[in-house]
Formats: structure tokens, sequence, C-alpha cells
């Protein structure tokens, strides 16, 4: 196990969620000629849908995403109908109306804080203004509070293939201690529900280390999905953020501290173990899967490299290798759309160079990258683009390369998130530095 430890001065807990981070504002005038809106998509590539929905019922102390407590129906409902004027928008270019869409991803946020109604409302709307594909995944995010019974059963009548929940811990002490809105019992039942109604494909959250938190309570979370036969389990290195309610109580005492790096690096390994011994299987830094369960989503952008609209404030998209985020603040992204303006704060077109940098460091996310599938998109091996970054990565156990792929080793999957951003070009690891010194900010 020590040799596991001490890798790189620090452990990275943010994942690769998009690549490159745009940094320009763009002008409105130029969005739909960098996007290539007004033309056919003829790239090959896949294409999927995000949308983020920002609203909480309550604001968990320890989240640092973009989030509104929803307590204004009437803000809720504004932002609603914003966002299907940006789905209508993006649905009448030549893009999307010559492209099928294989996947749609509600985050946030808590989707679930809305009603049942709302969602399937917004559902209905992507489906009849793209063209969704037949065995298109159908996925929504949620809070066990609020997967209610009536709404998981109307969502699998919809169709909705994929769910996942923020369970965190099965634990009570633990809940308590980061104060989750739900409790161990309503995650359970939630779970056994889903399953019932016919949605096949559960997955949950289990953080670690939390405050609080000894082998055993991990070893005990781990045991219970399992013994729930949860389809897919994310488990994710729990970040004291500063700023955030639950650093302050970490600091004042009022909250127990989290264990060190070298526990998180065993927790890991003893929860990946656990879940490979138990038939799961390994598909992401974070994520493990039974073996009849694939996660489409994620092989499309990150594997695949497709394109993703974004959709609702701060989210990420990337078109015909145009990459942008949304505007953050909610007042801000409904007053655009009520101006017929696209809510595109930042913007950049990716050239092949960036693109390259970020199929491998997107594509280390999911285990290996295949060489094969590089080559025939840029037309280089990996292996002489990144030769000496490869080398060294070898050479310190966290990489093997073979004729077929490139992958992270036992070593380079546990420390993923710091070998994926090794890939990261100068400019992207300046752009991204800032956010990774918050999220691994740890109370001294």
């Amino acid at each position: 196990m020590k040799e596991y430890f001490d890798v790189y001065d620090s452990r990275d807990g943010i994942c690769v969620s998009f690549y490159p981070l745009p940094k320009e504002q763009p002008k409105q005038g130029d969005i739909n000629n960098l996007m290539e809106l007004d033309k056919e998509s003829n790239t090959g590539r896949k294409n999927g849908i995000y949308v983020h929905i920002p609203f909480c019922e309550k604001i968990c102390p320890f989240c640092p995403f973009n989030k509104y407590l929803k307590n204004n129906n009437e803000n809720v409902d504004r932002y609603i109908s914003a966002l299907k004027k940006e789905f209508k928008y993006y649905s009448k270019t030549e893009y999307a109306k010559s492209s099928v869409f294989d996947s749609v991803y509600f985050g946030g946020g808590t989707p679930t804080s809305l009603s049942t109604d709302q969602i399937l409302d917004l559902l209905e709307t992507i489906k009849s203004n793209f063209n969704m594909a037949s065995d298109a995944v159908y996925f929504v995010e949620g809070n066990p509070m609020n997967y209610t019974d009536e709404k998981l059963e109307r969502l699998a009548k919809f169709g909705v293939n994929r769910i996942s929940m923020g369970v965190q811990t099965f634990s009570s002490k633990l809940a308590a201690n980061i104060g989750l809105p739900q409790t161990p019992d309503q995650s359970r039942h939630a779970i056994k529900k889903a399953h019932e109604v016919g949605i096949n494909n559960v997955g949950i959250d289990l953080m670690y280390p939390l405050p609080g938190m000894n082998y055993k309570d991990w070893i005990d979370s781990i045991t219970e999905a399992i013994n729930l036969k949860v389809d897919h389990v994310c488990i994710i290195p729990f970040c004291v953020v500063p700023h955030t309610p639950i650093e302050e109580k970490i600091r004042s005492g009022k909250t127990p501290d989290i264990l060190g790096v070298d526990d998180e690096v065993s927790m890991y390994y003893i929860a990946r173990d656990m879940l490979l011994n138990s038939g799961y299987i390994q598909y992401s830094v974070l994520d493990f899967r039974l073996s009849n369960k694939i996660d489409k989503a994620a092989i499309n952008y990150f594997t695949d490299q497709a394109n993703l609209i974004a959709f609702g404030p701060a989210s990420y998209g990337y078109i015909n290798g145009y990459t942008y985020f949304n505007v953050g603040n909610i007042d801000e992204y409904i007053k655009l759309l009520e101006n017929n303006n696209l809510p595109i704060i930042t913007g950049a077109k990716a050239d092949k160079s960036e693109e390259m940098h970020g199929m491998m460091a997107k594509g280390l996310r999911m285990l290996s990258v295949d060489r094969k599938q590089f080559i025939d998109c840029f037309g280089e091996d990996p292996v002489n683009i990144f030769g000496e970054k490869l080398k060294n990565l070898v050479d310190k156990d966290l990489v093997s390369v073979d004729d077929t792929s490139i992958s992270l080793t036992t070593k380079g999957i546990i420390w993923g998130n710091n070998v994926c951003k090794e890939f990261f070009s100068n400019g992207s690891q300046k752009n991204i530095i800032s956010r990774v010194d918050l999220a691994k900010g740890r109370v001294k």
C-alpha cells in the first residue's frame, strides 16, 4: 500500500469534466459562426444534451457548485421559460436539425427539486424539438429526499432510464456531520423503489473521508451499496472548500476534521477492491458499474469526444470544437434569453492541438485512450505527440502503453485526477489552477 502514497504533493479532488477552459467573451454576432450552428452536421461526432437545474430544496454546507435555494416559485417559472427558449434557439439551427442526440443529462443543483410536472415538461420539450435516438439515455440526477415514489414512477413511464442520487453515506452520524438533507432510510427506499418501477441504471455517489468518518464507516457504506445491488457506484473524495459553511464548522471545532491524504488513498483502494471483488467493473477514475450496465453519456463525451449542447446557468458545452460556458448568475441568464441573446459568457474555438490534449485528459478519466481511435480523429499517434510525457508517466508506473492503448495503472487510477491533468496544455493548466487550489483546500 505504501507505494501508492506521496505520488504527488496533493491528491486532486476535481475530475476532468471539461476541456479546454475558455476565457474569452465572444460577441453575440459571432457565436453562430464559431459554433458552426448554421452548417449541417457532417463531423461524424455523437451528440448529447446537458441541462443544468440550479435549484436545491436545501443547500448542503459542503457544496461549492452553482446552485440556488428553491424558495421562489415565480423565479423557478421564469427560469423554466428561459430554459425552454434556449432549447428552441438551438433546435432551429442547421446543426441541431441535422444531428441525432444520444443522451440527455439533467444535472445540478438538484434537478429533482423541480416538481414532476416541471421535469416532464422539460423532457417533453427536448424530445419534441430535437432528433432523439431511439435508444437515447435520459439521465436525471437527484436527491433521495425528493425522489418520491410518484416522481420515480412517472419518470420511468416517460422513459427516464438512468438516474443518480447523492447518497454520500449510509451512516446517520456522518449524514448529520455534513448536513445532508436526506436520511439513510430515504436513500435506501429511493434506490429500491427506482428498481421496482423499472429504472435499471441506478447510480449513487458515496463520499470519503467525511468529517468524523473511520474505516468501518466507509466499509459499511460500500457494503450496503453492494447489498442493495446499486448499478453504478461513484466514489468521490470529500473536499473541504474554503468559505463554505462546513469549512467554518471544522475550523471552529463544531464538526470533526477529515482524515489525511494517506487515509484517503487507503479508503479509495479498499472501496475499489471491495467493488471489483463483488463483480463491479471500473470504468472511470471514480465510477464502477455492474457488468450488464453502461454509462452511454459518459462514454460519448469523455471517450468518443461527442458534441454537447449545454443549457442553463454555469453549464459547459462543446460544439464543433467550440467550447463555452453559460453565465452563472441565474438572473443574468434569464435576462439574456428574455432579450433574445444566448447566455454565453466565455468561449473559444479549440485548435487541433487542444483537441488532442482534451482527448488524452478526458479519455484517461475513463481509464484508457484507444490509439487507433486517436489516429482516426487526428491522423497522428498519441505516442508520437506525447512521447516525453508518456515516458515520464510510464517510468513512475502511472501509465502503461501497448500497441492498442494508453492506460492508467493501478497507481495511476488512484491518482487519476492528477494524471489526467498532466495532459492539459500550458494555457489550460493556468486556467484551471485556481479551481484546483480551491477544491483541494484542506483545513490546516
